[in-house]
């Protein structure tokens, strides 16, 4: 990279009859432009390239886009959210029950085989894990139910708030 550099300020600027414009040969390219555009005034050239100007802005076209794309999958995903929370408000009741009675027969059935196994003293810690497996899911509802309650509706404004925040 740094020959490369060194090779190019060995390649002389050439004026062409018109001293209005100014061309630059650099790896079998020319191009001519105005000398008051090219040269500034400390003698350094300004390198302007329109197929960078477009690539720039394809770039920032791009990058607005998936702002907005991000910020409609969020304001989605909320709704999907509120919705999910709005069911589970629903059928709490029936989910905590199917999941009552779950516990219930798989302690049961632990209960059952360390009864006929490991004896009484056994069966009893198995009675006072499920005492605590209980406690515990209710405690998970309690949690799920809290979280239900904090869904909201998604408005617009929020919407049009999250496309300027996620595009900056």
């Amino acid at each position: 990279m740094g020959e490369w550099y060194l090779e190019q300020l060995e390649i002389p600027i050439k004026k062409s009859h018109d001293e209005s414009s100014t061309v630059f040969e650099t790896q079998g390219h020319r191009t001519e432009e105005v000398a008051e555009k090219a040269i500034t005034k400390t003698g350094i050239a300004v390198f302007s390239d329109m197929e960078f100007k477009d690539i720039d802005r394809l770039i920032s076209f791009a990058r607005e886009r998936l702002a907005s794309l991000e910020a409609e999958y969020t304001a989605e995903k909320h709704g999907v959210d509120v919705v999910s929370a709005k069911i589970f408000k629903l059928v709490r009741n029936e989910y905590r029950e199917r999941d009552r009675l779950k516990l219930i027969v798989q302690y049961r059935r632990e209960f059952l085989n360390a009864l006929l196994s490991e004896g009484q003293e056994h069966a009893e810690d198995i009675a006072k894990e499920y005492s605590e497996a209980r406690t515990e899911s209710d405690a998970n509802y309690e949690q799920a139910n809290a979280s239900a309650e904090k869904q909201q509706d998604f408005q617009m404004t929020n919407s049009q708030n999250l496309k300027v925040y996620i595009s900056i």
